[in-house]
């Protein structure tokens, strides 16, 4: 198993970025469900809809605004960012289909955590197990095998 970027931990869930994610895997169509945090304040204020299902609000991270942020949250001068770098991101993320891909990828996350503690017991596993999973200290680069 390689898992790229991803949390294998509980406290690696616990900030309010989750939280729309969370109520999510709860009830994807559940309208203004959970606590009304920032996230869902600034998504309702630019839809202009007081009451959205989680579904709806999670539909924004697929949009420019989203995307545009991801590169530029946090940059001390927005304006060394090339705004090539969204326009190519979006054009993938507005292909036909993906949004409904995304909410379902956003949906299947949530069969994660229950599998933290397993994913973290290394008790059983070999050291070359180890070196895939990333606990090794070995430094070797390992080559993912080619997809045709």
């Amino acid at each position: 198993m390689v898992i790229q970027n991803g949390n294998a931990y509980d406290e690696g869930l616990d900030n309010d970025c989750w939280e729309p994610i969370k109520a999510y895997w709860e009830d994807r169509d559940a309208i203004n469900m959970g606590l009304d945090h920032d996230f869902r304040k600034n998504v309702k204020e630019a839809y202009d809809q007081p009451n959205m299902s989680n579904a709806d609000a999670l539909r924004f991270l697929v949009t420019l605004g989203a995307t545009q942020w991801h590169y530029t949250n946090g940059v001390r001068d927005r304006e060394v960012i090339s705004p090539d770098n969204w326009h190519v991101t979006q054009r993938l993320l507005d292909r036909p289909g993906n949004e409904a891909i995304q909410l379902q990828l956003f949906y299947d996350y949530g069969s994660n955590p229950p599998l933290y503690p397993s994913w973290q017991d290394t008790s059983g596993l070999e050291q070359s197990d180890h070196r895939m999973s990333g606990l090794s200290e070995r430094t070797e680069r390992i080559e993912p095998p080619c997809l045709t």
